[in-house]
């Protein structure tokens, strides 16, 4: 937005504005907002507002997008604020680090980067979306970040930032971003839970609000589940079930299965016809119950760990792209008699109440 600096009748200084933004720098995808009087507006990048969280090299630069380069860097998110020692621990495939100093960098077309460096030319390129669609160049951002970041993981959140020339107002945890965007603020008090089902993690987060202060009560995740292990689970289905689908790639059996994924957030069936695929929802529902099985016990934990009795809960808060899915909402339901919050987009509603937390 737009900020006004006034300045005194007398005075010949200039107004100057300044252009805050909310950013949800995320695993898989990242985006960039802006909030006037609580109206927000995405900058997209082309028709998506959802910009691939993804690093590679091109002519000695470093870019971002979905890329089919052998070297592109992916899930950094996973590797911020860690020391070697703690990343060496991690199963990422996709990373090729150099674990020989304190921190970890990654190794990019033979240059070493470290996590915050990775993540300042994702902020960057969102910024460069946000002026390309507004024509200011963006001074200051409210960013998110999980509930469970330690301060080190906040610091090094902060290092990108300022390696990308930006501001940082606040950082504000995903679960806060989320409530606000749902218009949980000064005015309402409660505790909510917040179920965050993205590409390449979850997390469960139970808030406390008071007087306008968000407590986070307790938190519970797994760094490596998510969307992407249903699409997973989906293509090894197909291979067994779908003759045709025997002899393609990794690649496009996970880009079929990301489709059916998709065509069963509304329908009962999916079809592919190219390669003679029908999945029915019940069927999709039973390749993918244990995933979502094991969503639900880490939601049970952080309600636990909360202390907190199921009466003392207001509302159920879904986030993420895979919340989507027609059996979290019923397996939630089978077990609590919580009132679901889901209206708006979950695969933006954490950019959207950290755009209205910058405004």
């Amino acid at each position: 937005m737009a900020l006004i600096q006034i300045s005194d009748p007398d005075s010949s200084s200039s107004i100057k504005k300044q252009f805050s933004v909310g950013i949800d720098l995320g695993t898989s995808n990242s985006l960039i907002a802006e909030s006037i009087n609580k109206k927000v507006t995405f900058f997209k990048n082309g028709k998506s507002e959802l910009i691939p969280s993804i690093v590679y090299e091109s002519k000695k630069k470093l870019l971002v997008g979905d890329t089919k380069e052998s070297q592109s860097v992916k899930s950094i998110k996973r590797l911020m604020g860690l020391s070697s020692k703690e990343a060496s621990s991690l199963n990422i495939n996709n990373l090729n680090l150099d674990l020989t100093d304190d921190l970890p960098y990654v190794i990019i077309n033979d240059q070493k980067k470290s996590a915050a460096e990775i993540s300042s030319v994702i902020l960057s390129h969102l910024c460069d979306i946000a002026k390309k669609n507004k024509n200011f160049s963006v001074e200051s951002a409210v960013i998110t970040v999980p509930a469970y970041f330690n301060d080190v993981q906040r610091q090094a959140t902060k290092l990108a930032a300022e390696i990308a020339n930006i501001k940082v107002l606040r950082l504000i945890s995903e679960p806060t971003a989320a409530a606000i965007a749902y218009g949980i603020d000064d005015t309402k008090e409660g505790n909510f839970v917040v179920y965050d089902f993205g590409g390449g993690t979850f997390d469960v987060s139970v808030l406390s609000i008071k007087k306008g202060v968000y407590k986070v009560l307790s938190t519970k995740g797994d760094t490596h589940l998510g969307g992407d292990d249903i699409d997973s689970l989906i293509s090894k289905h197909l291979v067994k079930k779908f003759k045709k689908t025997e002899n393609l790639s990794t690649e496009e059996l996970l880009s079929i299965s990301k489709d059916i994924k998709h065509q069963l957030y509304e329908n009962d069936v999916a079809i592919n016809d190219m390669y003679d695929i029908s999945i029915t929802l019940e069927d999709f529902n039973k390749i993918i119950s244990s995933l979502i099985d094991r969503t639900i016990d880490i939601f049970d934990a952080a309600i636990t760990d909360s202390s907190l009795l199921r009466e003392d809960i207001q509302n159920i808060i879904l986030v993420g792209g895979s919340s989507r899915l027609k059996i979290i909402k019923d397996k939630i339901k089978e077990k609590y008699t919580i009132s679901i919050l889901d209206h708006l987009n979950p695969d933006t509603v954490v950019a959207s109440g950290a755009a209205i937390q910058a405004e």
